[in-house]
């Protein structure tokens, strides 16, 4: 079978799988409108209109996946997911929020003079701890690994000067001269 779309061009289109059922064609038209059509005859199935949510200028940037969902650009930096064999119903909006708005904002690291001139500002890797998490962000592992170590190195050194002062009583130190 074959078909041509005179009265608007086709955008994106895939084989959608409709759970049991069997297969379909669906394609996104310029003219803001979602078709899906029986295959193999290409008999059309459905209609529904879309470009009261997704940007029908960005209609071949959308993706129609296998199991029927079309994820397309709603503007310049928003997408929406759709279901072409959604009941039609809205999606009430979600209340969850990526960020905690209570949480008081950590201060920003400072600049120099010279920095600001220079237009680069280096920051510390504990700066950066703080500015993404906040005061009272519990240290990372790569933090206490290197607390572990330093606390290691420290012992040894300490060890190191107290066996050297209990044997050094008899010996000279050796920057002593006689001039």
């Amino acid at each position: 079978a074959h078909k041509t779309w005179d009265t608007a061009a086709c955008e994106a289109a895939a084989v959608v799988r409709y759970e049991d059922l069997g297969y379909a064609l669906v394609g996104l038209f310029r003219d803001g409108l979602a078709k899906a059509y029986s295959i193999p005859a290409l008999k059309e199935i459905g209609t529904a209109r879309i470009d009261h949510i997704l940007d029908i200028r960005r209609l071949a940037d959308a993706t129609i996946t296998p199991s029927g969902d079309i994820l397309g650009w709603t503007g310049p930096s928003e997408m929406a997911m759709l279901n072409v064999w959604g009941t039609g119903a809205p999606v009430p909006r979600s209340h969850d929020s990526l960020f905690n708005p209570q949480l008081p904002i950590p201060p920003r690291p400072t600049i120099s003079n010279l920095q600001w001139i220079s237009g680069t500002q280096y920051i510390t890797p504990r700066d950066m701890d703080l500015l993404i998490g906040g005061p009272d962000r519990p240290p990372s592992k790569r933090m206490i690994a290197q607390a572990r170590n330093d606390e290691q190195q420290r012992r040894s050194q300490n060890r190191g000067a107290a066996s050297s002062s209990a044997t050094g009583a008899a010996v000279p130190p050796q920057d002593e001269g006689y001039w």
